[in-house]
């Protein structure tokens, strides 16, 4: 007996050691000090997390005037469940003249997005628990420190290495499906004081900065948090709500009276569709361009990145080698004018509102000449009427040209009207009535529409549904972050 309790004790011993290979590590130090710096055994007894925040936004890119950046609301509800590994996120973006919401819930296996407005609920395989608050865990300091706790064997500690935050200690925590951080640690306190990620633009940063250090029930938490995006001020705390171990009974709930969404088309490889005789729609992901066969040249709409690779696809479609002389600018936001540098190096002439010309130059990452700017002053037309161009101010942007391809009564556009479902007519909103409007002024018979982000062309038929079909976003009445919606 005595000879068998050494071996289990022994192999105790070995057991404990496994599950914690980081033991007596620099890294493993350190982190126990962040732990401690958080609450210590206070922080371990922490089962779920309820985090209301209140912020900011600033819109690069996105924002309605091309000249201006824009101040964006944002509102978001966080319910974690760190034992379940269980998210349950309400988010509302804009102010209350105009706002839009989201839902989404990760329970545990699936995860699910919620619209409210449409009463439907459907799966969605690309979020995890990682993702499914849209990753804004990032904002809390103290959800990190309990991430970092929970995965002390993907932790490293950087040495010789220059700190964007001055002395702090960096620990880099790479998880798989989670981004690559680094944690930049104040040696005194414990507390991490910045947080880093690569942004999507090579060799720079999104950073997240913690201040206002408060306490709840032994934990600390920052009450304060400014985001930095490739050096420019990005989101920024006006107000947070934090509840430690708080009621879940009204989180985590699928509604058993939504539908599921329609089905929808994901585009995942490179089509080309003819359209009409001369006309030819291209595209994957959530660019697409329809290109104009003139005789002598093409005419293409469409500026998402991949401009090049959507062109090439139609010229062998069509099996003809024409050069594309010009190229529609349809609106100044940033995802529409990735082609510019594609269609520069194309040489084309491009048709635009003079008020972009600058963001074109930027992106096309040259300075253009003048003379390969044609500047379309409300409407113009192009080859002989085959083409029209009409400028369009709403909600979404000062500046906005659709294009309207006479002979196959084809109607372009961006960001206006389009759907991504296998079958059946979207809904309708403001901008769709703003563009009818333009449509009777100008006596256009429309029987096709396309558009930037999808390759399916609706007809008159949807345009008319959707406009009978108007719906409005509304605040669900028992999310606590409608207040004042």
């Amino acid at each position: 007996m005595i000879k068998i309790t050494k071996i289990l004790v022994i192999l105790g011993c070995c057991i404990a050691f496994v599950g914690h290979a980081n033991a007596g590590s620099k890294e493993d130090q350190l982190i126990d000090k962040v732990v401690a710096a958080y609450g210590g055994k206070q922080l371990l007894k922490v089962k779920s997390l309820n985090i209301k925040d209140y912020y900011k936004g600033f819109s690069y890119g996105q924002s309605h005037n091309p000249t201006m950046v824009d101040l964006v609301s944002y509102r978001s509800d966080s319910m974690i469940d760190l034992n379940k590994k269980r998210k349950d996120f309400k988010w509302i973006r804009g102010g209350k003249s105009s706002f839009s919401t989201q839902h989404q819930i990760f329970d545990g296996n699936q995860g699910y997005q919620l619209n409210h407005t449409l009463k439907t609920l459907s799966p969605n395989a690309s979020l995890t628990y990682a993702s499914a608050d849209r990753r804004h865990f990032y904002y809390l300091d103290t959800a990190l420190a309990i991430l970092l706790n929970e995965n002390r064997a993907d932790a490293k500690l950087l040495l010789n290495e220059k700190s964007i935050a001055g002395s702090e200690i960096q620990l880099r925590l790479t998880i798989k499906g989670y981004e690559e951080l680094t944690l930049y640690i104040d040696e005194k306190t414990g507390l991490i004081a910045k947080m880093s990620k690569p942004h999507w633009a090579p060799g720079k940063l999104s950073v997240y900065n913690y201040s206002d250090v408060k306490q709840q029930q032994g934990v600390r938490y920052a009450g304060s948090t400014y985001v930095t995006k490739a050096g420019q001020p990005s989101f920024v705390s006006i107000s947070r709500t934090l509840v430690i171990n708080p009621d879940t009974s009204n989180y985590f709930k699928l509604p058993n009276d939504y539908k599921e969404n329609a089905p929808t088309l994901s585009f995942s490889e490179m089509m080309v569709e003819k359209i009409f005789d001369n006309i030819y729609i291209a595209g994957k992901s959530w660019g697409f361009s329809v290109f104009l066969d003139t005789g002598d040249y093409f005419i293409g709409t469409g500026g998402y990145e991949d401009l090049k690779q959507r062109f090439w696809a139609v010229q062998k479609f069509a099996n003809m080698d024409k050069p594309l002389k010009y190229q529609v600018v349809s609106h100044h936001h940033t995802d529409h004018l990735e082609g510019m540098k594609e269609a520069n190096e194309l040489g084309v002439t491009f048709i635009s509102v003079e008020e972009h010309q600058a963001l074109i130059k930027e992106l096309a990452q040259v300075d253009i000449k003048q003379d390969r700017f044609e500047f379309v002053k409300n409407k113009a037309s192009f080859a002989n009427g085959a083409l029209q161009v009409f400028d369009i101010a709403s909600g979404h942007a000062t500046h906005n040209l659709i294009t309207y391809f006479s002979q196959a009564k084809l109607l372009f556009t961006a960001d206006m009207f389009f759907s991504r479902k296998v079958k059946g007519s979207p809904n309708g909103g403001a901008t769709l009535q703003l563009l009818n409007k333009r449509l009777l002024k100008e006596q256009l018979d429309v029987d096709y529409f396309a558009a930037a982000h999808s390759g399916r062309v609706l007809t008159a038929e949807d345009f008319d549904y959707a406009l009978n079909h108007i719906v409005k976003a509304q605040c669900p009445e028992n999310w606590q972050i409608c207040e004042g919606y």
